[in-house]
Parts: C-alpha cells; structure tokens; sequence
C-alpha cells in the first residue's frame, strides 16, 4: 500500500491536508475522494481496530482514495497561524475548500473524482455540486449523510460548547 501527503491552499489562507492511499500498479475507474463531516476528520478512514480501514479496503479493491481534512479539521493549518480565521462556516467548507481539494485530486490523476460523503460531509458534497452544476464530478456516496440540519441537537451542542471536549 503506498500512502503520500499533501497540503492544498484553499486561497483563504488555510491549507487543507489531503491523503492519498492507493496499492502498488494501476488503480480502476475514477478516484474516490472520501469528505468528512461536522466534528471530524480524515483519521478515522484510515482507521480500524482488527481490520483494513474504509481506505485500505477501497484501495485493495484497486481504487485510487483520498481523504480531505478541510480548513480546522485534522491535520489541515493555517499558512500564517497569526491570522487564523475560526469564524468560518459550511460554506466556506463547501464553496471555498471542496473545489481545491477536488482540482488537486483531478491534477494527481487526471480524471474526474467519486465523492464519498461522510455525514455532514454528503452535505458539503450537495452544495458544492449545488454551486457547481458542471462539477467533474462521476457519482456521489452518502455515509450517513445529513442533507438537513434544521437545528443542532442537544448533545452535539453540549459536546461542541467545549473546545477541549471537541
């Protein structure tokens, strides 16, 4: 399994990190680039207890898998820390970010990309697509996808009020 690491400039100052697991030789179809959600990252794709993680078992089916951590999540920074923007909201996440992690996997590749939405993440998905009618987009998955979000339930607030906690 070969696994590389790069960070992509969203031109708002942040650079997102973008993972990519792939097997040795040629990979089939498009490449599929996993999104996740509200509260995570891109870690646990590349995660599992006992077993190959959501991105191994994709690239050992012969797929070419990203992973995107978008501006505040994961492994993602600031290119300048002194002018962290925290007031960011889905939007930006969809509008902003998607679209350069999208144009990075296309360059890698040279192909049109599978989306894999990982609950909040299908919704991020929706909007770009939303935005971007003729996206080089093939197909997208939802994971648990969160297409409303009407209100925040109670939990989640409790969890997401402390940073730490988070």
């Amino acid at each position: 399994m070969r696994t590389t690491r790069d960070f992509v400039s969203n031109g708002d100052g942040a650079e997102l990190a973008v993972k990519r697991v792939r097997r040795e030789g040629e990979t089939i179809g498009r490449p599929v680039l996993i999104v996740p959600g509200y509260g995570m990252n891109s870690f646990i794709f590349g995660f599992h207890p006992t077993g190959f993680s959501l991105e191994e078992s994709l690239a050992n089916a012969g797929l070419d898998v990203f992973s995107a951590d978008l501006r505040g999540q994961g492994r993602s920074r600031w290119s300048d820390p002194r002018r962290v923007r925290p007031d960011h909201g889905l939007a930006d996440l969809a509008v902003r970010d998607l679209p350069h992690v999208i144009e990075h996997v296309r360059a890698e590749t040279g192909k049109n990309v599978d989306l894999i939405g990982c609950s909040l993440g299908t919704a991020l998905a929706f909007a770009y697509l939303a935005h971007n009618p003729d996206a080089p987009i093939g197909s997208l998955v939802s994971l648990g996808g969160l297409v409303t979000w009407i209100e925040i339930p109670t939990l989640l607030r409790i969890a997401f009020a402390s940073e730490r906690l988070a």
